[in-house]
């Protein structure tokens, strides 16, 4: 089996817990002879000689790219999103971007699956969360919580939603 992997690519400049979640998920994944390769130039190149496509991290530069692996290439994808609800910190921080997410999630809540249709036949982005979420054929959290977490934000099947627990790190025994 061979996996594409793609995840923030701004937030390696400052490597922080979900780079690392990355990176250790990856070394696990090869140990058990998983082929993987991280996104690049030359992946995309060859796009058609991997078999799932695996997105750390909810980010606006990749959905365009998930849309096309599922619509176009009809290939499995896996989305690990690293969620946290956005909403304390938009309140505590930037008031503006705490109306447009509270208006998307009312947006999304209502409309739930047309409102991703919408987003998609107007080319807009307004929920980059809700278009990810839905485009990816599975969603690896790392906690139950994370779990409910996601159910209760977007309305998605708890079947449709996997719970890997972070593994502990052998250089801390």
């Amino acid at each position: 089996m061979k996996v594409l992997v793609a995840s923030n690519l701004l937030a390696w400049d400052k490597p922080g817990g979900g780079e690392t979640q990355v990176l250790r998920t990856l070394e696990f994944l090869k140990r058990k002879g998983i082929e993987i390769e991280y996104i690049s130039a030359d992946s995309v190149r060859k796009i058609r000689s991997f078999d799932i496509f695996h997105v750390f991290g909810v980010v606006h530069h990749l959905y365009d790219f998930l849309l096309y692996w599922k619509k176009e290439l009809k290939r499995p994808s896996i989305l690990t999103p690293l969620w946290w609800s956005p909403e304390e910190f938009y309140l505590h921080t930037n008031k503006l971007a705490y109306l447009k997410y509270k208006a998307n999630t009312l947006l999304r809540r209502t409309l739930k699956k047309k409102w991703i249709q919408l987003q998609n036949v107007f080319d807009i982005r307004a929920d980059i969360h809700g278009l990810m979420i839905y485009t990816a054929d599975v969603i690896v959290t790392t906690s139950v919580m994370e779990k409910e977490l996601l159910g209760r934000e977007f309305g998605i099947s708890p079947n449709k939603i996997e719970v890997v627990y972070n593994g502990v790190d052998e250089r801390f025994y």
